[in-house]
């Protein structure tokens, strides 16, 4: 005769209670091996992603609508930068709130491994540290960072080579294919709400005319506003970051120009390689350059 066991379903609730944390514990340190890379904007991300797929855990530092000039870490996000097997940031003169104090195991700058253009107007102009814009540099900058990759995953050097040169030969397509696309509005002058894009204006040999500023947060004095007046009427469009298009729309209105956003930092999460972010910023200046078509 048989009894029945009253505590057996207890027993055997805990069983696949603990084979649940064993699975997730295992999942976790599965996750845990590969090297985490933190990427100071979406546009260096992308070039990651494009260098290292899933072989790496790549997080992104500043996010959506938020803007590196005046971006700030949140105590998790430091926290987090100190597990970071690797760095990969534009630099120090373009990411301040990473200049100083910062904690990571390696970093890259990309302003330390790239030809960057000095392009002044004048003597008493910034240099455009938008970097990022340009097929050049972010040639360049890719070889440097396929190494410090190859060097987290040695097993996995081949890999990445062979990526990297995938990389390189679809970036040199596409940058054929936007000399041909922008041929034709190399002539056509236009404003920028604030000079962030000449990485890009003098890789494709377009005719930028006017800056309104020199960062996005400046004032424009009423001396300024009517010298901008006198000699904007040329221009296509004023283009701007997307997050400043509120701002940029009171200048827009001012003079009476469209105003094309332009989507720097990849925001748009459809964009998913470096080859297609330049492809949408080519395409927000053929949206103002058509405007004279």
């Amino acid at each position: 005769m048989f009894t029945r066991c009253t505590s057996c379903g207890r027993v055997s609730q805990l069983f696949y209670i603990f084979l649940s944390i064993c699975l997730l514990l295992i999942g976790n340190t599965v996750r845990a091996e590969k090297p985490l890379v933190v990427a100071s904007i979406r546009p260096l991300a992308l070039v990651i992603n494009d260098l290292a797929g899933d072989l790496v855990s790549t997080e992104i530092l500043v996010e959506n609508s938020a803007s590196p000039h005046d971006f700030s870490m949140t105590i998790s996000q430091a926290m987090r930068l100190s597990d970071a097997d690797l760095l990969v940031w534009v630099g120090a003169d373009f990411e301040t709130f990473l200049a100083n104090g910062f904690k990571a195991k390696k970093a890259v700058a990309m302003l330390k491994t790239s030809a960057v253009s000095n392009h002044h107007h004048d003597k008493h102009e910034q240099r455009d540290f938008h970097a990022w814009l340009s097929y050049q540099n972010i040639m360049v900058f890719s070889e440097e960072l396929a190494l410090q990759l190859k060097a987290l995953l040695p097993d996995k050097k081949s890999l990445i080579d062979d990526r990297l040169q995938v990389f390189k030969q679809e970036l040199s397509s596409r940058n054929s294919a936007l000399n041909v696309l922008l041929e034709p509005y190399r002539e056509i002058p236009f404003a920028v709400h604030h000079d962030g894009y000449s990485a890009f204006v003098e890789a494709y040999k377009l005719n930028q005319l006017i800056t309104l500023t020199k960062v996005p947060q400046e004032r424009i004095s009423a001396k300024r506003l009517n010298q901008i007046g006198n000699s904007i009427e040329p221009v296509s469009c004023l283009l701007t970051e997307k997050a400043d298009l509120r701002e940029a729309k009171r200048y827009a209105d001012l003079f009476e120009k469209p105003l094309v956003g332009i989507d720097l930092l990849a925001s748009d999460l459809s964009i998913s390689s470096y080859s297609s972010y330049l492809a949408s910023i080519a395409q927000s200046f053929v949206e103002c350059l058509s405007t004279e078509k």
